[in-house]
């Protein structure tokens, strides 16, 4: 089993469906997930509550034991930040998502561009972030 302590300031996956043990994600956390939909997603770990983890994506922060929890890469970009397109610096969007490519082993990110959802998926070495 991994230890959660090790696991505070990592990036990883939590393939939770609904289906599963619901003693897994904390109790006054349950029906946040349930709206959130975990599987494919990149959270971020900020910290250990006790036997649960919290984990991070966007504005969601709620809490679950670290049984599913598989840490990938650091990812460099967070949900909600503004970035530029390296191919077309004049094209400046926010992150909406940030899923994980298995097969490439790295972070995939879902963009919006003027409020406008694209259907185009980005490699973190397509975007330079924003400085504001």
């Amino acid at each position: 089993m991994i230890n959660s302590l090790d696991l505070k300031g990592t990036w990883g996956l939590y393939p939770w469906f609904d289906e599963d043990d619901v003693n897994l994600i904390y109790p006054d956390d349950l029906e946040r997930v349930r709206k959130l939909i975990l599987h494919g997603k990149v959270f971020y770990c900020s910290e250990q509550c006790g036997k649960f983890i919290r984990l991070n994506y966007g504005d969601y922060s709620f809490r679950v034991k670290p049984d599913l929890f598989k840490p990938v890469r650091e990812v460099h970009f967070m949900v909600g930040d503004n970035v530029k397109v390296a191919s077309s610096l004049d094209k400046r969007g926010t992150i909406l998502n940030i899923g994980w490519h298995h097969k490439n082993d790295e972070p995939i990110y879902y963009l919006s561009f003027n409020g406008k959802k694209s259907s185009r998926r980005y490699a973190e070495d397509e975007l330079i972030p924003v400085q504001e």
